[in-house]
């Protein structure tokens, strides 16, 4: 007998774990407001999420690896996914999101738009393994740092999804590749 999943084994999972990491509802209580710290760390994440997912959807779309596509497919899908609980969040402490740092992500994604097969791949990589750098730095500084435990808790949780997404796009990269390579000795 051949098993085959339900179809939508997918989407519940999907979805049972956007409500394990989503920060939770602030409609029944009056919370505090967020330092002007976690505020920033909101909007720029915010935006970043936005931008990694836009990125990769074109990824998922123009590269010519399957690896590569299929790595842009879980970034849209997790970056999506995060970016709609920190846009709850956002909204339930009156964050502004549309003061997020947008326009810097804009150069990224119209410095890909020139770019073309291998050099995309390579470029798409190499840009993601910087983003998640980026990302995981300001995660674990807030997993630590912020003052506001739901915001702690929340980057903490999210905290092994950017690890890991890290990890694939340095497994990914040409340069990581080649560095990891032995060397080659010609012999005369």
């Amino acid at each position: 007998m051949t098993f085959l999943p339900h179809p939508l084994a997918g989407s519940a999972l999907a979805l049972g774990a956007f409500l394990l990491l989503a920060p939770p509802s602030h409609s029944a209580e009056k919370s505090e407001p967020l330092s002007p710290v976690d505020a920033r760390f909101i909007q720029e994440e915010a935006a970043a999420g936005k931008a990694i997912a836009k990125i990769a959807d074109e990824a998922a779309a123009r590269s010519e690896s399957a690896k590569v596509r299929a790595f842009a497919r879980v970034l849209v899908r997790d970056h999506r996914e995060s970016s709609a609980a920190l846009a709850a969040f956002a909204k339930s402490r009156a964050v502004d999101l549309a003061s997020g740092d947008m326009e810097r992500h804009k150069a990224h994604f119209d410095q890909l738009r020139e770019e073309k097969g291998p050099d995309f791949d390579s470029a798409f990589i190499d840009l993601m393994v910087r983003m998640h750098k980026d990302r995981v730095e300001n995660f674990e500084k807030t997993a630590t740092d912020s003052p506001d435990a739901e915001l702690k808790k929340w980057a903490g949780a999210t905290l092994p999804k950017l690890q890991s997404h890290l990890k694939t796009a340095k497994e990914l990269s040409p340069s990581q590749t080649a560095s990891a390579a032995p060397p080659h000795f010609i012999v005369l």
